[in-house]
């Protein structure tokens, strides 16, 4: 399916939406506009299980097949950071192709020493705890990391390595899909432009999408609004 099949299905669903009056036409740019909040939304419930099945990420094969084309492992190298214990990684580098962005991180482990090592994820909080200073001296296990900005950082146990001995982190996560409304207020809606999910995920954006668009076009905010709530969460 392609993007131009996904307007011309969202025209066809929007024009038979029972109403007492007639819908407003939208331009180009307002349905790529509302079909990318949509497709956003989709995803973010897929992931974290607000969706009428409450089924998480990779709970059950349909959320792993609804997700799966969008899910990618970079490598990472690492950038001229000076931390006692801490690496930095920037995202922004990871690829030198644009269409590969990070969405939503998954998992990565780190080449320490030309061997994978596991990583995972914490707080903040928690990080200030594994962070070597003048008064903390931690031992780590596992290597841990937090993400901040266009940054990951790891901290490893400087009893077991330094500096040199860790080298490129691999990233596993879900990246941005391609939009409808490109820069410049240009909206992709061509023939050659395919879309990256199946068609059921094609369609469940386009139903959402409708709802969305009754909220402009309607302003039936008490019973729209409270169903885009749980939407957008």
């Amino acid at each position: 399916m392609t993007h131009s099949d996904i307007k011309i299905k969202f025209l066809i669903e929007y024009d038979k939406m029972t109403t007492t009056s007639s819908y407003p036409s939208l331009t180009d740019y307002e349905i790529a506009t509302v079909l990318d909040k949509a497709y956003n939304a989709v995803i973010a419930n897929k992931l974290t299980g607000n969706n009428p099945r409450r089924v998480a990420f990779e709970g059950d094969i349909k959320a792993i097949e609804d997700i799966r084309p969008l899910i990618v492992t970079k490598n990472i190298e690492k950038a001229d950071f000076n931390g006692k214990n801490k690496m930095a990684y920037n995202l922004d580098t990871m690829s030198n192709d644009q269409d590969v962005r990070l969405m939503y991180y998954l998992q990565s482990c780190v080449n320490i020493k030309g061997n994978k090592v596991n990583t995972y994820l914490i707080s903040h909080q928690d990080a200030q705890r594994f962070e070597e200073t003048d008064t903390n001296k931690p031992w780590i296990s596992t290597p841990v990391l937090y993400l901040e900005n266009h940054f990951i950082y790891l901290l490893f146990d400087s009893f077991k390595y330094n500096y040199n001995d860790v080298n490129d982190l691999e990233c596993t996560f879900i990246k941005k899909p391609k939009p409808f409304v490109l820069p410049g207020l240009q909206c992709d809606f061509e023939d050659t432009t395919y879309f990256e999910l199946n068609d059921n995920v094609a369609q469940e954006i386009i139903n959402m999408a409708i709802i969305m668009s009754a909220e402009i076009v309607e302003s039936q905010r008490l019973s729209t609004k409270t169903s885009i709530n749980s939407f957008e969460s």
